[in-house]
């Protein structure tokens, strides 16, 4: 769930709007950590007429997705992307960005807010709040293309953390995702300019230090019949989307670590699904060492003074049991 009490619009007295602040969310991503997304809003022009609880508003957002927490690995792959002269995703600054746009129509990068709740989809009644709120307007964008870095393995990179990042969250920022949002308004209040100033600063970067939500519990995603939305780990094809980066781009890695490569968390991924085969014997040392033990259990056999008899099997019952299915 976008953090609560996030989300304002702000408009003069003539009811001209002037700034729209949109929320956050965190999100683990294994193996990566906290990551945060937003909704930035690029632009916002339109109008609120309070006597009539009316808003219309055109707005422009896009996503922007960066990584919180700091660890070995991430601080492995910000030493790749130093290498490369580009910033490694670990604050808004330089998040990830992904283009938004109206439903349908990729070159309108603004779309209307309209008064009342979306008419496209159901909606379940834990999801409306006719009984406390002032008023409900929605909207629904498109998710687009994400921005290039015009460097190869950042842009790489990004695609492929997108792809883990869609895994955890239901394909939230996939191209073609179409999102809508009904927005419920407390009453309008006038603005105290100090708080306001603060509250905007305070989101402007990210969550709170402690990355918690500044109204309690925000609650958890459902699907419409109630039942919460958990997220299916798939470890094994998280590890393997990882993996498969770092094997197109070790060159770049292993540059960017030098010696440290071989103690790195990217060299345990690099080797992570390599089958090894240095346990298995070519045929003809399989031949050798089966002929050196059984000669050598002959022997100890004839040795034996309570050995009477020691019959020799044959060869390909020797080779029989070595076989291998």
């Amino acid at each position: 769930m976008f953090a609560k009490d996030v989300s304002r619009i702000g408009y003069d007295d003539d009811g001209r709007i002037w700034s729209l602040i949109c929320p956050q969310r965190a999100l683990f991503v294994p193996p990566f950590g906290t990551v945060m997304i937003e909704v930035t809003v690029l632009g916002v022009k339109g109008w609120v007429d309070e006597p009539t609880k009316d808003l219309f508003a055109n707005i422009g957002i896009r996503g922007n997705i960066w990584i919180e927490s700091e660890n070995d690995l991430v601080n492995e792959f910000k030493a790749a992307f130093e290498n490369v002269g580009k910033k490694f995703p670990l604050s808004k600054e330089h998040a990830i960005k992904i283009r938004a746009h109206a439903v349908g129509d990729p070159d309108e990068e603004f779309w209307p807010v309209k008064k009342g709740i979306d008419p496209n989809f159901h909606h379940p009644s834990f999801t409306t709040h006719w009984d406390e709120a002032f008023n409900v307007y929605n909207l629904e964008v498109e998710m687009g293309k994400p921005k290039l870095t015009h460097d190869k393995f950042a842009d790489d990179f990004n695609a492929m953390f997108l792809k883990l990042f869609n895994n955890m969250s239901g394909n939230l920022v996939t191209e073609g995702q179409r999102i809508a949002w009904n927005v419920w308004a407390d009453k309008p209040e006038l603005v105290d300019t100090a708080e306001w100033k603060g509250h905007a600063k305070k989101w402007y970067e990210s969550l709170t230090v402690k990355h918690e939500y500044p109204s309690g519990d925000p609650g958890v995603a459902m699907y419409a019949d109630g039942t919460e939305f958990k997220p299916q780990l798939n470890l094994e094809e998280n590890l393997t989307i990882v993996w498969e980066f770092i094997r197109d781009h070790s060159d770049t890695i292993e540059k960017a670590l030098g010696k440290r490569f071989e103690h790195s968390h990217m060299h345990f991924f690099s080797n992570l699904f390599e089958r090894s085969t240095s346990h298995v014997k070519e045929p003809s040392n399989i031949e050798e060492a089966s002929s050196v033990e059984y000669t050598s259990s002959v022997e100890e056999a004839y040795h034996d003074e309570e050995a009477s008899h020691v019959e020799e099997p044959p060869s390909k019952r020797a080779k029989t049991s070595l076989s291998i299915d």
